[in-house]
């Protein structure tokens, strides 16, 4: 299926007003300590979480060719506080899988030209300093069962990753004759990358060395390597680039966990338990 057949669903922004504009400035006098306030009672911070509704939801990354990844993702709170003006609170709201998103209690949702203008704000800091009331979590978790690629919406829409490569894992134990062979072609390339980059691309994912070798050359192992799929190679890849970012993975499907305990078999050295 085309990626441009997806259906995908950008975060929104409101802009909180009323309710839910007292509920987040309650929070922010607080938080930073602007002002000598008590502590909110049990009965005060259930109107704010009412007023905010900070539901978590359900978000699915599509990726063409490979699995999709679902995390359990909640709204974030910022304000910008410019000098002599009175705070305004804006919540950056994911939309799930199947339409589920936060609605804040007498907010504006900005479209067009205002969210452009909120954005720039939020995220470029023109004129502004942008902190954080509450800072939105997002954590790998397993598909839904009813998600359909077809008809659920998704966060986001990214193409064949690599898909002119295919892909390879080092040998944790390789022979003897191999890894002369390989300490050779690991210093051939080092004086010689630039022609080597565009047909063979050594890659470390997760810290292990891996291969990406263009299918425009002949069909071949490299020595010293064992072929994986492009799916665990991408899989890999993302859970690598998650916990970069202080995002637990999602769980690895069962046919990638099922090959990657069959690599190690064959490898030695790969963690393959699921994500």
């Amino acid at each position: 299926m085309d990626s441009a057949q997806i259906k995908k669903t950008p975060q929104e922004i409101y802009h909180l007003k009323g309710r839910s504009h007292e509920a987040a400035d309650q929070l922010y006098q607080r938080v930073y300590k602007l002002q000598d306030l008590p502590k909110l009672t049990a009965e005060q911070l259930a109107q704010i979480k009412d007023a905010l509704d900070l539901k978590p939801v359900i978000t699915v990354d599509y990726n063409k060719n490979d699995f999709p990844r679902a995390y359990r993702v909640t709204p974030s709170v910022a304000v910008i506080h410019m000098p002599n003006h009175d705070p305004e609170f804006y919540m950056l709201t994911p939309t799930g899988y199947n339409g589920e998103r936060s609605q804040p209690a007498d907010a504006e949702l900005l479209s067009g030209k205002k969210e452009r203008i909120a954005s720039n704000g939020l995220f470029v800091g023109e004129h502004s300093d942008t902190i954080f009331v509450i800072s939105g979590s997002k954590n790998g978790v397993e598909l839904p069962e009813d998600y359909s690629k077809t008809s659920s919406l998704h966060s986001t829409v990214q193409g064949a990753f690599m898909a002119d490569f295919n892909f390879f894992a080092r040998k944790q134990k390789p022979a003897l004759w191999e890894m002369g062979y390989l300490f050779a072609t690991d210093l051939y390339r080092s004086f010689f990358s630039a022609s080597f980059h565009s047909r063979i691309r050594p890659m470390m994912v997760e810290g292990e060395p891996h291969l990406a070798v263009s299918k425009k050359l002949p069909a071949h192992t490299p020595i010293g390597h064992t072929p994986i799929s492009h799916e665990l190679f991408v899989w890999r890849y993302q859970d690598e680039f998650d916990r970069a970012i202080g995002v637990a993975p999602p769980p690895m499907p069962k046919p990638l966990a099922d090959e990657c305990r069959k690599l190690k078999e064959i490898n030695g050295g790969i963690e393959c338990s699921p994500s």
